[in-house]
């Protein structure tokens, strides 16, 4: 009679009875092994230390830079949407709905980078903002978020399913670099005009009255700030006094912090700030703590 602790050294000791490995397989464009899909990480890579180099250094001239920077990033989503749609032929089921998904969204941000450069590229005009470049960037952001939801419903194996919200939240986080690096810091950066200006004094969408609320006592009414937004006895002096003929915003892309011309006088806490349109070297603000 063999004991449990004898019984079970006995067991695992047994080569007959060990689990083989299974080996991890990598198959690119048809080719099975490593050594494509290294050689294609590799070349990305030296192609995009190559980009990078360029657009930080302006070689050549700015105006090639620009082209290139532009171009450059299109035939990257053109190539991101190809690569995408290739792997949803490939598979099946909701992967390939969820490769689909990643697909258009590529194509949908290809698209408008194609927009963006034929503004700034072949017509040397600067993008307006909003522009039909914008629909195809935003367009893009759902497309995404639906393929990474279709990704996670698919696999049933925990292990399985782990892997592919890890794989999803990998290509979340990249298309929001991508984004920020390659078109959303364009828009905050080149997009700077307040309510008064962009919908009160050049679209007259709105009155200046309703403009002038929706910088000030609207969000301190949201975000419950008592004494703000208003100018009333007893609240804090925050006080903008600006000239509506000449109120501009100032901000580029190459310098997207430039004070607005028109700003005359600016209370903050009730110190001067802002005198004749000068700063004053005077930092007044506090923080704002929310009270519910």
């Amino acid at each position: 009679m063999v004991s449990s602790p004898a019984y079970a050294r006995r067991v695992q000791q047994n080569p007959s009875l060990a689990l083989p490995r299974q080996r991890l397989a990598m198959t690119g464009l048809g080719i099975p092994g490593w050594r494509p899909f290294a050689a294609a990480a590799t070349a990305a890579a030296l192609v995009s230390i190559a980009f990078v180099l360029w657009t930080a250094n302006r070689w050549v001239s700015d105006q090639a830079t620009i082209g290139l920077d532009d171009i450059g990033e299109a035939v990257a989503a053109f190539i991101a949407a190809g690569s995408c749609a290739f792997a949803a032929v490939r598979s099946g089921g909701r992967v390939r709905v969820a490769w689909t998904l990643f697909s258009l969204s590529a194509l949908s941000w290809a698209l408008g980078e194609v927009v963006w450069s034929w503004i700034e590229v072949v017509e040397g005009q600067g993008v307006p903002f909003p522009s039909a470049a914008d629909a195809g960037y935003l367009l893009a952001i759902p497309l995404a978020i639906a393929g990474v939801f279709a990704f996670t419903s698919s696999p049933r194996r925990l292990a399985t399913r782990g892997e592919a919200v890890l794989a999803g939240a990998i290509v979340a986080l990249s298309l929001l670099f991508l984004a920020w690096g390659f078109g959303l810091a364009k828009v905050y950066e080149t997009s700077s005009a307040t309510p008064a200006q962009g919908f009160a004094i050049e679209d007259k969408v709105i009155s200046l009255e309703q403009a002038v609320r929706s910088s000030s006592g609207l969000p301190a009414d949201i975000l419950k700030l008592p004494e703000r937004g208003y100018l009333k006895k007893g609240y804090f002096a925050d006080v903008v006094v600006f000239d509506p003929a000449t109120y501009r915003d100032k901000a580029t892309f190459e310098q997207p912090h430039q004070y607005a011309t028109g700003v005359r006088y600016l209370f903050v806490n009730g110190r001067l700030v802002i005198d004749q349109g000068e700063f004053q070297n005077v930092l007044a603000g506090r923080v704002l703590r929310h009270k519910k």
